[in-house]
């Protein structure tokens, strides 16, 4: 049987998603790019806005004005690490540990905490609602995981998880999913604080699974590919590539797709087959985004359009490198740190390139026409809404 029809045999009832949006609901890391500046912010909240000059026609051009700007808990010196949306809040996280959470709508602060000392290394944000603690933020650590309410701030729950973690979470119903350096992929039950399952492989995890369908997936640094049903834990599929993702990895409903160290794009099922693979020159270093058509990576030097299905090169953005952000309109978002592209999501012409000035990280609230957050080098967070 072939791979083409081994993908046929595996394909879901139901429709394909367009974008498992694992940044912004599903994954406690979110895709967020960020850009090359590392500066940490001024002291107070006057210096922060002057410090951010926003091009209001550079915004335009690729589709977006402002909405609000908001000012975020961010102690002097620090700088924002996290950045997570949701439809209702954004949740801020700072290298000083202060985590903050806004109103979506208007950008006011709804709560403000600091969670522990800048020396405690925190790895990922989520957001879970189950029966024993209600609508929550989790803050893992790599040792231990802090249940907030997402309405008030409030400490409901803190829980250890027995062993490091440093990737995670993927939150499933009110679980989320690990990744340790040990090669362990652990789900933790937040409504009772206790380890559900523990698969172990070689390597460690350096990228946090995503959600493919109804199945995780996840890679570790050696290579080893593995699918897992999230409630039992049982293994459904694996295999193994020569070395392990160098960035992020993504998924649409039917399979997952692995930027790799060993200079190939992979699209992997999640009975283990590999849908396809593409040969680059050089380790691959820029994050994937996969829709349920098609597949954006930069690949030698430019952004490639491939068949999610197929592999097949559909165009290549000669002169346009970086990450796919979103869709405006018919037009994709691609963001290299300093500049952002529109480019024709059919044909992969570029309509516009603007530089942003100032800019630290860039995430979106959906793939399709989402509000574009941003977080500025001087610690202002601007919502920019589609025009």
């Amino acid at each position: 049987m072939n791979v083409m029809a081994k993908f046929q045999e595996f394909r879901w009832s139901r429709p394909a998603a367009a974008l498992i949006m694992t940044l912004a609901f599903t994954a406690g890391c979110s895709s967020v790019i960020q850009s090359r500046r590392e500066p940490g912010v001024p002291a107070s909240v006057a210096e922060r806005d002057a410090g951010f000059v926003i091009p209001y026609e550079s915004y335009a051009a690729v589709g977006y004005r402002l909405d609000w700007r908001g000012y975020p808990t961010i102690h002097p010196g620090e700088r924002v690490t996290r950045l997570v949306a949701y439809p209702d809040a954004l949740v801020v996280h700072e290298s000083g540990n202060a985590l903050t959470v806004m109103e979506s709508a208007n950008g006011g602060v709804r709560w403000s905490t600091a969670l522990a000392s800048r020396l405690t290394r925190f790895v990922g944000l989520g957001r879970v609602n189950d029966p024993r603690h209600g609508d929550t933020i989790t803050v893992a650590s790599d040792s231990e995981v802090f249940l907030l309410s997402a309405a008030t701030g409030t400490l409901v729950s803190r829980q250890a998880f027995g062993q490091v973690v440093n990737v995670g979470p993927l939150t499933v119903n009110s679980s989320g999913i690990y990744g340790s350096p040990s090669g362990e992929l652990l789900c933790h039950q937040y409504a009772n604080g206790i380890r559900f399952w523990t698969v172990g492989a070689s390597g460690s995890y350096e990228q946090s699974p995503v959600r493919v369908g109804d199945v995780v997936g996840a890679v570790t640094s050696t290579g080893r590919v593995s699918f897992i049903d999230p409630m039992s834990g049982r293994l459904l599929g694996g295999g193994r590539i020569f070395s392990g993702p160098g960035a992020p990895l993504t998924a649409n409903n039917y399979a997952m797709y692995i930027a790799s160290l060993d200079q190939s794009l992979y699209g992997y099922l999640p009975t283990g087959n590999v849908l396809w693979r593409h040969r680059t020159s050089a380790p691959l270093r820029q994050a994937p985004t996969a829709t349920a058509d098609a597949v954006y990576c930069t690949t030698d030097g430019s952004l490639r359009a491939f068949d999610a299905a197929s592999g097949q090169v559909i165009w290549t953005a000669q002169g346009v490198a970086g990450t796919v952000l979103g869709r405006r309109q018919s037009n994709l978002l691609v963001w290299d740190g300093t500049t952002m592209a529109l480019v024709d999501a059919a044909r992969g012409d570029v309509i516009a390139r603007e530089i942003l000035p100032g800019v630290r990280l860039i995430t979106m609230s959906a793939f399709d026409d989402g509000d574009m957050y941003v977080v500025s080098v001087s610690g202002v967070v601007a919502k920019f809404v589609t025009r």
